[in-house]
């Protein structure tokens, strides 16, 4: 299901603009079209073997140009670059395809927008609920770290601990409250969430308070911007700060 237009976009005039890139994924489409012949014309994008590699520029434009809750292919995307993992690093591609996951996540965490359901919203759409906070994008984000960033680097936790310091220490406030509203998912009771915030490297930035009361001054300038007028409370009350 696709999420509503957000009633207010979040403008972020207070953090570093990025530098501007022409094509992020200008790397790994060279590599692979001096190293891979392309598909057939005729021949229907597909995540399925591994003669399907050809398609991964393709498939992360995609997801990357898709709008909130529109990227229906980034589970099979990450599914692929788990499973020919090995593959790709006796092919020289891990080094490109990681850096091309990490400039997706970038592009799907680069603006912090939500839409607020009030109680009579709620209620029209069957949600029994005082409120609702939909964070555009979090469901992509989500499943970026959770299915991809986290269990690819499962052997490497250092390389884990880089991309989270690397998402903690931006100066984006819009990619702070991700991880601030990313961070309040470890409160919730399943499985896959214990497994992905016991890892060292989040389980120290959500247990470290000072830090996290850090990232929401950081961002006092867009909080103030925020079409939610619930979003900051819940979030700090899921964190305890």
């Amino acid at each position: 299901m696709k999420t509503a237009r957000a009633q207010k976009r979040s403008v972020s005039p207070f953090g570093l603009s990025a530098p501007l890139i022409e094509d992020p994924f200008a790397q790994l489409k060279d590599i692979l079209s001096k190293d891979y012949s392309a598909a057939p014309a005729e021949k229907k994008p597909q995540l399925r073997s591994l003669d399907d590699i050809c398609f991964l520029p393709y498939f992360i434009e995609k997801i990357a140009q898709a709008p909130a809750n529109d990227a229906p292919d980034l589970d099979a995307l990450c599914q692929f670059l788990l499973r020919f993992k090995e593959t790709m690093v006796e092919k020289g591609l891990a080094v490109p395809l990681y850096e091309s996951m990490r400039e997706l996540f970038r592009k799907k965490t680069d603006l912090f927008m939500i839409d607020h359901l009030d109680h009579a919203h709620c209620e029209r759409v069957g949600i029994s609920a005082d409120h609702q906070d939909v964070v555009l994008f979090s469901k992509e984000r989500d499943a970026l770290v959770g299915r991809y960033f986290a269990p690819f680097t499962e052997t490497q936790p250092g390389l884990f601990s880089e991309f989270v310091t690397e998402w903690t220490d931006t100066e984006n406030p819009d990619r702070l409250l991700h991880f601030l509203d990313f961070s309040a998912g470890s409160k919730k009771p399943t499985f896959e969430h214990y497994l992905l915030f016991a890892h060292p490297a989040l389980a120290r930035v959500v247990s470290n308070k000072p830090q996290l009361r850090s990232m929401f001054e950081k961002a006092r300038g867009l909080l103030s911007k925020l079409s939610s007028p619930t979003w900051e409370k819940d979030t700090r009350h899921a964190l305890g700060v």
